[in-house]
């Protein structure tokens, strides 16, 4: 087991990992065995170091490798990670599938984890809008039953939720539904959408609005803000 690095305030974790990046899934990369289980035991370790941490920045390769789903990888982490007195996680992110389960997970094993910043860096161009078709426009779930993200996933102490970079796509509608359904306490949660859009995807994120919106909240005290980022 990795020492324990104490009274930790703060850690910022940023790897850099040939191979991984925003354009394919995790599992179809070209990455032998052998070497995606030295590089998710190497950054697990790493984040052992530095579990005792209040607040977390993470890079989009460091949040894959270490909190993407274990078949991905063909790996187990050397012992399951938790953050036991992590207060504030800020995570850059392509919000792809892999993203969101990963920023679940990471939640998951945060018990007291009272606020969450998200930075989208992936190109909103190469980003692909929702069809906002008539079945998605009148549902208030978006995510389906069988969708494999954890199914145990209240939170019992997140009070604040920033997310920038927002174009109108399914896996932000995903991930912002899971935290709204299962957020006990959630004050405020901030979307902050990209600049320069074209007026399709502006279209698209007028229905983002309104089905983020109708979501059911297990908190009864939310405020939603949308902006647009300058």
């Amino acid at each position: 087991m990795t020492e324990e690095i104490p009274n930790l305030r703060s850690a910022d974790i940023h790897l850099e990992t040939n191979g991984i990046n925003d354009f394919a899934p995790l599992e179809n990369l070209d990455i032998h065995v052998d070497e995606k289980k030295v590089c998710v035991q190497h950054t697990t370790s790493l984040l052992e170091a530095v579990r005792s941490t209040k607040e977390l920045s993470l890079n989009a390769q460091a949040l894959l490798v270490a909190f993407a789903p274990p078949a991905v990888w063909k790996c187990q982490p050397l012992r399951p990670l938790r953050f036991q007195n992590l207060k504030c996680l800020n995570v850059e992110t392509w919000l792809s599938r892999d993203c969101v389960f990963a920023i679940i997970e990471l939640l998951r094993i945060s018990p007291k984890i009272e606020t969450l910043i998200l930075n989208i860096v992936k190109d909103g161009s190469s980003r692909k809008p929702l069809n906002w078709n008539e079945e998605i426009l009148t549902s208030s779930n978006v995510i389906s039953k069988n969708n494999g993200f954890p199914k145990q996933c209240t939170f019992h102490h997140l009070k604040v939720v920033e997310i920038h970079g927002v174009i109108g796509c399914m896996n932000e509608l995903m991930l912002l539904e899971i935290v709204l359904r299962n957020s006990l306490v959630l004050k405020k949660m901030v979307v902050r959408t990209i600049d320069g859009l074209s007026y399709d995807r502006k279209k698209g994120l007028a229905n983002f609005s309104e089905i983020l919106l109708r979501i059911p909240q297990a908190s009864s005290k939310i405020g939603i803000m949308m902006f647009q980022e300058l």
